[in-house]
C-alpha cells in the first residue's frame, strides 16, 4: 500500500482464525514501523501463534510516497511548423522535457510519425513523455513537404505548326519566387533550337508565386515524328526542376474524341484560346472550358449580339455597339474599359456584329461593313484612346471585311468573296487597289505561317482543307482535304491542333496535319 508523504499512518492490521481456537486476531504480534516523514518502501511483518504453538505469517510493504498529479513538461527543440520541398534532407531535432520531482527526462521522450520527404503532404511527429508518477506529456509537430515547382500542364504535348505557347507554373515553395527563376534548354532535348522552336523567357522582377514562359514552335518541311524539349529550371543557377515536352508532327488527321462537354451553353459564333482554356461567345452567353482540367463555367454577359473578341496582353476585349469591356476570367463577368466615340452600327438581319477587329502592336483596329457609317476606327490599349483611321481612297472600290490576316505591321482585310485590301497600321494608310486571291476563304479561316487552315463546304462535302499559302494569301500547289460529317461553325488553334465542336455542340474534338 501506498502513504503519502508526512501524513498519519494506521495500520489497517490483519484478521486470524484458528480451527480449534477460533478468533485469534488479539494474539496477533506486529513487527516493523512505517516513518511518514522520510520517502521509501517500509515492510510489516504479522504473526500469529494458536495453542498448539502453530505459527503463521504474512506480510504488509508500505510505500511512502509523494502523490505527483503534475505533467511533466515537454517542448520542441526548433520550429512547431516546418516547411520542407520535395528532395530536401528532414533533420530531426527532436524535443526535451522536464518533471517536477523526476528533474530531466528528455531522454524518456518517445517519438512516433516519419517525414517522406520525397512525397508531397502534411506529416505530424507526437513526443510523448511520462514521468515516474505516471503522468504522461505530449506535443507535436507538422511537417510540410511542398511541390515546389508545379506545372498546370506537367503531360505537355505540342504539335509542329507556327505559334507560341505559354507555359505555366505555379510556386508551392515559401523559398520560390518567379523573380528569382530562369529557364535554359538542357541538352537533353532532341527537337533542334532555333530551327524547331526557340524559349522566350519572361522575366519578372518582383516576387511572384505563379508565372510562364514561353516556346515558339516552329514548323519546319521534315518529318520528324516525335522528339523532345527538355526545359530545365534554375532557381539562382542551381537546376530544380526539369520539364520535358513532346514536340510531334505525326500525322493525326483522324478526329480526336476529348469528351463530352456537360453544361457547355451553346458554344458556336466566336471562339478563342488562352492560356489552357477556351472562351466561347454567342449572344448573352460566354462560357469557358479548361483545357487542362477538363472544368467547365457558363456565364452571361450583356449584349443582344455575339460581341467581337480580341485578345492583348494575356486579356479578353469584348467590343458591343460603342462599348469595350474588359472579360473576368474567373467570374465571367464584364466591365466597361472605353467609349468608343461613335455607336457601331449592326445590320439587323446579321446574328454577328457587322464588323471585324485585328490586333497589331499595342492596337485594336476595327473594320466596318461598308453600308454602314462611321466605317474604320482604332483603339491604342497604351493611351487608352480611340483613332478614326481613313477611309479607303475613292474610286478604289469598297470591300465587306469578313476576316483578318496580320503580316507584321499589315492587316489584310479579306471579303466574303476572294477580295481583300491592305491597311498599313504604321502609316496608316491603304493599298490602292484591291487584291484578289485564288482561293475563297471562310470567316474562320486560320492562317497558320505557311499553311492556310479552313473549313468549307465544296460539292455538297463538308471539309477541313490545308493550303499552302504565298505572302500574299495566294494558294499553290496541292490541298489536304478531310472530309467531315457535318459543318464546323467556329474553332480554334490549340498546341499546334484544331479544336472544334460536334454538331450538336456535346462534344469537344480536335484535328493535326503533320509533316508526312
Amino acid at each position: 500500500m501506498t502513504v503519502p508523504l508526512g501524513s498519519e499512518f494506521i495500520d489497517p492490521g490483519v484478521k486470524a482464525t484458528d480451527n480449534v481456537d477460533g478468533d485469534l486476531t488479539a494474539r496477533v504480534l506486529v513487527s516493523g514501523k512505517v516513518n511518514t516523514e522520510t520517502l521509501g518502501r517500509y515492510h510489516l511483518e504479522y504473526t500469529v501463534q494458536d495453542s498448539s504453538k502453530n505459527t503463521s505469517k504474512v506480510s504488509r510493504t508500505v510505500e511512502v510516497r509523494t502523490f505527483d498529479t503534475e505533467l511533466p513538461t515537454i517542448w520542441l527543440n526548433g520550429p512547431e511548423l516546418i516547411k520542407l520541398d520535395i528532395g530536401d534532407d528532414y533533420e530531426e531535432q527532436g524535443a526535451g522535457a522536464k518533471d517536477n520531482l523526476d528533474g530531466d527526462i528528455s531522454g524518456k521522450i518517445r517519438t512516433s510519425g516519419k517525414v517522406d520527404t520525397n512525397t508531397a503532404g502534411e506529416y505530424v511527429l507526437e513526443y510523448s513523455v511520462m514521468d515516474r508518477s505516471g503522468n504522461r506529456s505530449k506535443i507535436y509537430r507538422t511537417v510540410i513537404v511542398q511541390r515546389g515547382v508545379v506545372f498546370r500542364d506537367p503531360e505537355l504535348t505540342l504539335y509542329e505548326n507556327e505559334y507560341q505557347h505559354r507555359i505555366w507554373l505555379d510556386l508551392e515553395s515559401d523559398s520560390l519566387d518567379m523573380s528569382a527563376l530562369d529557364f535554359e534548354v538542357s541538352t537533353k532535348s532532341t527537337a533542334t533550337e532555333s530551327q524547331d522552336f526557340e524559349l522566350s523567357k519572361n522575366s519578372i522582377s518582383t516576387p511572384q508565386k505563379s508565372g510562364y514562359f514561353t516556346l515558339i514552335i516552329h514548323d519546319d518541311d521534315e518529318p520528324e515524328a516525335k522528339e523532345t524539349i527538355v526545359i530545365n529550371v534554375l532557381n539562382k543557377g542551381e537546376l530544380i526542376k526539369e520539364l520535358e515536352i513532346t514536340l510531334d508532327d505525326t500525322n493525326s488527321t483522324e478526329i480526336v474524341d476529348h469528351g463530352t462537354i456537360s453544361g457547355y451553353a451553346a458554344p458556336g459564333n466566336t471562339m478563342v484560346v488562352l492560356d489552357d482554356v477556351i472562351y466561347s461567345f454567342e449572344f448573352d452567353k460566354v462560357a469557358r472550358y479548361d483545357l487542362v482540367n477538363h472544368e467547365v463555367l457558363v456565364g452571361e454577359i450583356r449584349g443582344y449580339q455575339t460581341p467581337q473578341v480580341a485578345v492583348y496582353n494575356g486579356e479578353i476585349h469584348l467590343l458591343i455597339d460603342d462599348k469595350l469591356y474588359l472579360l473576368d476570367k474567373n467570374k465571367l463577368s464584364i466591365k466597361v474599359t472605353s467609349t468608343a466615340p461613335v455607336t457601331f452600327e449592326t445590320h439587323f438581319l446579321s446574328f454577328q456584329a457587322d464588323k471585324v477587329t485585328s490586333v497589331v502592336n499595342d492596337t485594336l483596329y476595327v473594320f466596318n461593313k461598308p453600308w454602314l457609317t462611321n466605317n474604320y476606327f482604332s483603339y491604342d490599349f497604351s493611351s487608352r484612346k480611340w483613332e478614326k483611321f481613313t477611309d479607303l481612297p475613292k474610286g478604289s472600290g469598297s470591300i465587306r471585311p469578313k476576316t483578318t490576316k496580320v503580316f507584321g505591321d499589315e492587316v489584310y482585310v479579306l471579303d466574303d468573296k476572294k477580295n481583300y485590301r491592305v491597311f498599313n497600321t504604321a502609316d496608316k494608310s491603304w493599298s490602292i487597289t484591291t487584291g484578289e486571291t485564288n482561293t475563297q476563304f471562310s470567316k474562320q479561316v486560320h492562317f497558320v505561317g505557311k499553311y492556310a487552315y479552313d473549313f468549307v463546304k465544296d460539292n455538297d462535302k463538308h471539309m477541313f482543307v490545308r493550303y499552302n499559302i504565298t505572302s500574299n494569301i495566294e494558294t499553290y500547289g496541292k490541298r489536304n482535304e478531310r472530309v467531315m460529317d457535318y459543318a464546323v461553325n467556329e474553332s480554334v488553334m490549340y498546341k499546334g491542333r484544331f479544336y472544334f465542336f460536334n454538331q450538336y455542340k456535346t462534344k469537344l474534338l480536335s484535328m493535326y496535319w503533320g509533316d508526312e
